[in-house]
């Protein structure tokens, strides 16, 4: 009898243990279960927030065209009165400069747990779109890339490489640019450029569009200077340092691979506006540097204290056409005159082109989206869209 209860008991424990671990079995993938379905309950809502950021970016695009400027005489008393008709004043004010910022901020003010949202918005007309900047786009295109290289620090008798080289690679034809060209024979058979090294490419010239300005790095030109594009030494085999060449890395600062082909004059940097027509061909030596200065210092008087002896009447701040911009820099630019040329190239109000970038934040989970929009017609049109890059 004593045989038979303990072998009862052992029986009992083992049936427990049994269903001891089943139960903790069935615990543990409830529990894995409950947070599978909180993270994706949590990345649907960070979803949902960048959509909302949308939203707004889409609003501050359409608007900001139309918000009036700030005056010195603005009083704090009139700045609320009217952000409590516009909640998005200060940004659609911002994006006129070129940027905008908004947030992080909740997206309910009476549950701040319910996740905040950041949008950045970056105008895309304040640098040359360089797929524009070829033969079969910009008549004056060679002359841009000149004065681009030129300010590079590219000799003068070496930069026909670079412009016919890129003319090959964007054009829609298989024919070489003049003797300095590249198509797809010369990729072919390149063979670097030193006698111990052989590198032979294994790519030709796309004939199209360019989606990123790194894939300057692929043209030969570019490629045996890599100090064009990224600063440095022009030519690396060159041994001896005092003939040794550095370059700035203009190019990376002027270019983009979106846009019109037209620069907004409010918003394009100093070194912009020097490969502008009619501004950087200017006859004198440093004149062109004068003028893109006087720009600079006229649109942007009144924001700092040093250039408040601009900041008289409408003396002061973003130019609103070409006969204002002239006018103005006849009266308050000194002697530098802007060639006829740049009114081809220039614009002042409302940009096409814009850069986005959104991220939404709950529970410690983001959601970014980025992507490049066009206002066309009084609607946002996305060419470019990337969740999470």
């Amino acid at each position: 009898m004593t045989g038979k209860r303990g072998s009862a008991l052992v029986l009992a424990i083992w049936i427990i243990a049994v269903l001891s671990i089943l139960v903790m079995n069935f615990a543990g993938e409830a529990r894995l279960t409950t947070g599978v379905n909180l993270y994706i309950r949590e990345r649907v809502h960070v979803f949902n927030l960048t959509e909302a950021g949308r939203a707004v970016a889409e609003v501050v695009m359409l608007n900001y065209k139309n918000v009036a400027d700030a005056s010195e005489d603005e009083t704090d008393e009139q700045y609320e009165e009217a952000l409590e008709k516009n909640r998005w004043l200060q940004p659609e004010r911002d994006l006129k400069t070129g940027r905008c910022r908004i947030g992080p901020m909740p997206v309910d003010h009476l549950n701040p747990d319910a996740g905040i949202v950041t949008v950045e918005i970056t105008t895309k007309e304040s640098k040359f779109n360089i797929n524009t900047l070829y033969q079969g786009g910009d008549a004056n295109y060679r002359d841009i890339w000149e004065l681009v290289l030129e300010q590079t620090g590219v000799p003068e008798d070496e930069r026909d490489p670079f412009i016919d080289q890129w003319n090959d690679w964007r054009d829609n034809d298989s024919a070489k640019t003049g003797d300095e060209g590249a198509e797809e024979e010369e990729y072919r058979k390149y063979d670097g450029t030193s006698k111990n090294r052989i590198d032979r490419l294994g790519y030709k010239p796309r004939n199209n569009e360019i989606p990123d300005l790194k894939e300057l790095a692929k043209i030969i030109a570019f490629r045996e200077h890599p100090g064009v594009l990224t600063g440095g030494v022009y030519d690396p085999e060159e041994e001896r340092e005092q003939d040794r060449i550095v370059c700035t890395n203009v190019i990376m600062k002027v270019f983009d691979v979106i846009g019109s082909g037209k620069i907004n004059v409010n918003t394009a940097s100093k070194e912009v506006l020097k490969i502008i027509p009619g501004i950087g061909d200017a006859d004198n030596e440093g004149e062109a540097d004068d003028i893109a200065e006087s720009i600079c210092r006229i649109r942007d008087a009144g924001n700092a204290d040093a250039d408040r002896k601009f900041a008289q009447d409408d003396d002061y701040g973003p130019f609103k056409d070409w006969n204002d911009l002239v006018t103005r820099m006849d009266r308050l630019g000194g002697s530098e005159t802007i060639g006829s040329a740049a009114q081809n190239y220039l614009i002042f109000a409302p940009e096409t082109y814009f850069e986005i970038a959104i991220t939404g934040t709950s529970l410690g989970i983001s959601h970014t989206v980025k992507g490049v929009a066009m206002v066309k017609d009084n609607k946002v049109v996305y060419l470019r869209w990337q969740e999470d890059p």
